[in-house]
């Protein structure tokens, strides 16, 4: 092992360890387990046979021979270290393969859709948009788990063919995650009202008007449009980089952290318009909720028509008195357009 790794894997199926060990370790390296220690003394990766072990003094000199690393199945993931990746077993790969030709050949029971979201479910965590590409089912099947009926014969509606066709393309599925961390390079600060949107990057303002259809939207429609309009204004600027996006609505954040959800096919249909920005830009995103109160300048820019926040006045009686008292000013440093 050496110093900067954060994981490494000790595979006990069929007493069987391995044992990444450096060079540099090699004359005293020692891996310790409750009540047994095995010493090893040759540098390099090795299978260790603890049923062929040799008992002397308490200390387990082990018979070794090299190999090479090879994937880990942790947890119903399968861990590829060497690439730095989490994916989905091939094994599992088939069974999903199986049970949505099912599902597009006949009109399966509620227990085969039960069958199927569970499969995707074990696997979303494991896809780069998983997550995204479930939510359309998972609302579709939330009415049917009311009437808790097995044999219930559920046909496929023509719009969930689409997202479930994603799932039988092998680049989707098998590609898996990266296991680096997202780490945030840029903030972009995003608001929005019922008359625009606002929003900074970068020492950059952008700002827009809702058109008269949008004005109907549900707010939290708006707060999520807003994200995509700013991105869209900056995509050129954003390209490969990891994008930090600051809201002050509690939804839109969930909305785009969780890659949707089940509760607004509006708010999920916004969602999906975000997501395919950021993959053609390309660009990874997530989002943070702060306080409206640290929000100050989105919030100005997405409210053109009213005073801003950090717009002040005196009061008129005390301004008419210190004018009378002393002199009338030629400037005025508080004038602006709302109270002039």
């Amino acid at each position: 092992m050496q110093e900067d790794d954060w994981v490494a894997s000790l595979d006990l199926n069929d007493a069987y360890l391995h044992v990444p060990i450096t060079s540099v370790s090699s004359q005293v390296s020692q891996v310790h387990i409750p009540r047994e220690t095995f010493r090893v003394d040759i540098p390099s990766v090795w299978n260790l046979s603890s049923s062929m072990a040799v008992q002397e003094d308490h200390i387990a000199y082990l018979p070794i021979s090299p190999s090479e690393g090879q994937p880990v199945l942790f947890i119903g993931a399968l861990l590829r270290l060497e690439l730095g990746r989490l994916q989905v077993p091939w094994d599992r790969w088939e069974t999903i393969q199986t049970v949505v030709t099912s599902i597009f050949t006949v009109t399966a029971t509620f227990c085969s859709w039960q069958k199927l979201l569970g499969l995707l479910t074990s696997a979303q965590d494991l896809t780069f948009r998983g997550w995204l590409h479930i939510r359309w089912l998972q609302m579709f099947l939330n009415p049917y788990f009311v009437f808790d009926q097995p044999h219930l014969l559920i046909p496929l509606p023509d719009n969930l063919r689409v997202n479930l066709c994603w799932w039988t393309i092998q680049s989707n599925v098998l590609e898996g995650i990266f296991l680096q961390p997202f780490i945030a390079t840029p903030h972009m600060f995003v608001d929005a009202s019922l008359e625009g949107w606002g929003a900074h990057y970068d020492n950059q303002m952008a700002s827009g008007l809702w058109s008269p259809a949008q004005q109907v939207l549900h707010i939290n429609v708006l707060e999520l449009l807003a994200v995509v309009l700013a991105i869209r204004h900056w995509r050129h600027r954003l390209q490969h980089t990891s994008l930090m996006i600051a809201t002050d609505n509690v939804t839109a954040a969930a909305f785009i952290h969780k890659m949707g959800g089940t509760h607004s096919g509006t708010l999920l249909a916004v969602t999906y318009q975000l997501y395919e920005l950021v993959d053609s830009i390309p660009l990874a995103i997530r989002a943070r909720r702060i306080p409206g109160t640290t929000n100050i300048l989105a919030d100005e820019l997405s409210r053109p028509s009213s005073p801003q926040p950090t717009d002040w006045m005196l009061h008129p009686e005390a301004f008419r008195w210190v004018c009378h008292r002393r002199w009338t000013p030629i400037l005025d440093l508080f004038a602006t357009r709302f109270n002039h």
